[in-house]
């Protein structure tokens, strides 16, 4: 399914992988790591308040 929705980006002219694959790519590849990035930073936050005292 991915394989095909990034197949459709691809601009008509042709040739190799288009700037808008490519772009799309990236935004898939990083939306899982900004997440776990959102959900590591609450918990570290979490971490160091508790070692305050």
């Amino acid at each position: 399914m991915l394989h095909a929705v990034l197949t459709g980006l691809q601009s008509i002219e042709g040739g190799g992988a288009s700037y808008t694959v490519v772009l799309a790519a990236a935004v898939l590849v990083s939306l899982p790591t900004a997440l776990l990035f959102l959900v590591a930073q609450r918990s570290f936050a979490k971490g160091l308040a508790l070692g305050r005292y």
